[in-house]
């Protein structure tokens, strides 16, 4: 079984909320786009009204959860998504020992075929970019792992001096900073990169997408919920929507 875990809380003085149709519309790509092994979707969330029964949902938990992104108070902070390395919690959310998790973020757009995304057997796969100091960081958007597996990204854990600690070293972000700062340089973890995985604002923004895309990701200010994103690049609506026929059962 794999375990598509997407994420919806309001952060205090964030310049973006996220809602129930964004939960909604990634499910509804999801379905689309995989079609090779049982999955779940599961929410985690402090406010779980409008959400789809086809999602299950979890209340978010309150870890770090008045912690600041250490790279800027400006910036959202992401440290609680580390608990989802925790094996304890991981129980907690019905997913068994051994079997895979995918942690994805809502600001994005499935624009294909998810199945060779997610067969790969690599002890951790996350969206691999080049960073400022390192050749390879993990961006938190988007990573994979086995539950039980890599539970010291949770437990070498410590509020108070991790985040410093990874930017030191050169690891930007919350959860991301700290994520890479553990795995990034380990021979068993692999990344997903161009031009299967794109960044929106660097890569495809205002052109067409490149072959064998599977995954926009829209970190940053624009979102593929605005109008005038959507108007610069069409490709967005043909993609980030759910079907009327299941709109239509969503809101009934």
């Amino acid at each position: 079984m794999l375990h598509i875990v997407l994420w919806k809380w309001t952060q205090k003085g964030f310049r973006e909320k996220y809602t129930s149709e964004h939960v909604n519309i990634m499910a509804a790509m999801i379905a689309r786009n995989f079609k090779h092994i049982p999955y779940r979707v599961i929410c985690i969330t402090d406010n779980a009204e409008g959400i789809d029964d086809t999602v299950q949902t979890f209340p978010l938990w309150s870890d770090f959860k008045d912690m600041h992104n250490a790279s800027g108070v400006h910036l959202p902070s992401c440290y609680r998504r580390l608990r989802l390395f925790d094996p304890a919690t991981q129980d907690s959310l019905g997913i068994r020992m051994g079997e895979r998790i995918v942690s994805i973020d809502l600001d994005t757009v499935i624009v294909g075929s998810l199945n060779g995304l997610f067969s790969r057997g690599e002890r951790f796969v996350g969206w691999a970019v080049r960073g400022t100091r390192h050749i390879r960081v993990f961006n938190g958007s988007f990573f994979m792992f086995n539950a039980g597996d890599l539970d010291i990204v949770w437990t070498n854990f410590d509020p108070e001096t991790s985040p410093q600690l990874a930017q030191k070293a050169g690891y930007f972000g919350s959860d991301q900073s700290w994520m890479s700062y553990m795995l990034s340089k380990r021979t068993d973890c692999a990344g997903w990169s161009y031009p299967v995985i794109a960044s929106y604002p660097r890569e495809v923004a205002r052109r067409p997408l490149p072959k064998g895309c599977s995954i926009v990701f829209f970190h940053g200010k624009r979102k593929p919920w605005h109008p005038n994103v959507q108007a610069e690049s069409r490709w967005i609506l043909q993609n980030w929507m759910i079907p009327q026929p299941l709109k239509e059962a969503v809101n009934a």
